[in-house]
């Protein structure tokens, strides 16, 4: 199963013997200690290729609770701290391991900040392991949560755990406008969703276009419109007219090779 320790990071694999639903919490052995998380994906195999977690208890949630204002004081010391040590940086949040051993402090900065004086101060003050975790533009909008232009809630928020790679060219290619507010998310970035139909479209392309030509059992005929929800063309033919046919029955015309090539200017 793919379990959740944090939202701002990516799902970890884990094997669980009892059964379990999506959103269970779990106890698993992490390299940051023994951390309370979330099942959010669930696959059956019948080998045992990941570590073993197991379900929490109530005494599990209990201490995870304590853990949770622990780290809350905790977050609310270190921003105290940030003046003084003359740090440009933002934090985002704070989370304490279940054992209780380290606290994890996560941040934002615009540029490259030396952060080790605000691992010395709040260690010494605490007698904790102390490490910072920098997020990005889209894990901190993961992170606060927010509305996406489509009126739902954002992707990175709601579901999304691993942000695919976004290209101009997929905005290109889908027809949208080159504005920045077009294709931009709350984070700033390239909307995640510019990938989600991107495979679509590059099978749309290959498909006829209106106004292309194509060969079809009653003969050539030019493509007038094309209806992909019920995947036909409607084509005219010239001793028939208009007529809706199965996109499968018609084969594009493969352009000469002098309307590939284009033609020789004469030399002057």
């Amino acid at each position: 199963m793919g379990v959740e320790f944090h939202r701002c990071e990516a799902l970890v694999p884990y094997w669980l013997e009892a059964e379990a639903a999506p959103g269970g919490p779990v106890v698993a052995t992490t390299p940051r200690g023994q951390q309370l998380g979330w099942i959010r994906h669930i696959q059956t195999l019948a080998n045992k290729p990941f570590p073993s977690c197991r379900p929490a208890t109530q005494e599990d949630l209990r201490l995870a609770q304590q853990r949770k204002l622990f780290a809350a004081e905790a977050r609310g010391f270190a921003s105290r701290q940030l003046d003084s040590l003359q740090l440009d940086i933002r934090l985002e949040g704070a989370y304490l391991v279940l054992d209780g051993h380290l606290l994890v402090l996560y941040f934002s900065a615009d540029e490259r900040v030396d952060f080790r004086p605000l691992v010395k101060v709040v260690a010494q003050h605490y007698g904790k392991k102390i490490e910072l975790y920098q997020l990005n533009s889209r894990q901190r909008a993961q992170n606060h949560g927010a509305q996406g232009r489509c009126g739902l809630e954002c992707c990175c928020t709601a579901w999304l755990r691993e942000f695919p790679s976004v290209s101009i060219r997929m905005a290109e290619e889908q027809g949208f406008q080159l504005q920045p507010e077009a294709i931009t998310g709350v984070c700033g970035r390239f909307l995640c969703c510019l990938r989600y139909e991107y495979e679509s479209y590059l099978e749309q392309r290959q498909n006829p276009q209106p106004g292309d030509w194509v060969d079809t059992p009653e003969g050539p005929a030019q493509v007038l419109e094309v209806d992909l929800h019920t995947n036909t063309l409607l084509v005219n033919i010239s001793q028939q007219g208009p007529v809706r046919i199965p996109i499968g029955r018609a084969k594009k015309n493969d352009p000469c090779q002098s309307c590939e090539k284009g033609t020789e200017e004469p030399l002057l």
